[in-house]
């Protein structure tokens, strides 16, 4: 079952507030709480809501390393070292790639000594070829709202189709 722009608008409210009860969403798309609380729990039923979550500040958690770790491995391993090294509690992401290189780890770490434990935990894995590792010296975006085709510039079903 395709989403609607209903649904579209209730996703982009919840990515954002994640608090936001349902008589605000019902407000905000012009639908009854009931209505909305229904097709919450269905977005929800069917993994498209797979939680709601805080946003920690990660420096307020002295976790002000923000580090990409490129990995290059034997390629008949893929899903096992992915497992084993996302399994580190440091390593926020991780991605299987196209390209040169096999992985791509997003770490947060509270220093460069927790990023050099992280990065020999990584060697302690069978078939490793190589490492590069990318320090972020400043972020100018992370988020975690996903663009909803178009949603927020659009005004009406209409909109998004044409």
């Amino acid at each position: 079952e395709d989403l609607d722009f209903i649904d579209l608008k209730i996703l982009d409210i919840l990515q954002k507030d994640g608090r936001a009860s349902h008589s605000a969403i019902a407000q905000a798309v012009g639908l009854s709480q009931p209505s909305v609380h229904e097709r919450v729990k269905k977005l929800e039923a069917r993994g498209v809501i797979k939680g709601y979550t805080a946003l920690v500040n990660p420096e307020a958690l002295d976790l002000g390393v923000l580090a990409f770790i490129n990995i290059r491995f034997n390629k008949y391993q893929t899903e096992a070292v992915a497992e084993a090294i996302s399994a580190v509690p440091q390593v926020l992401e991780t991605h299987h790639v196209a390209g040169e290189d096999c992985l791509i780890l997003k770490v947060r770490c509270r220093s460069p000594r927790e990023l050099e434990r992280v990065l020999e935990r990584v060697w302690r894995n069978d078939g490793i070829d190589g490492t590069r590792t990318t320090i972020a010296l400043s972020s100018y975006k992370e988020t975690t709202v996903l663009p909803l085709s178009g949603c927020e510039e659009a005004e009406s079903p209409e909109e998004i189709s044409a």
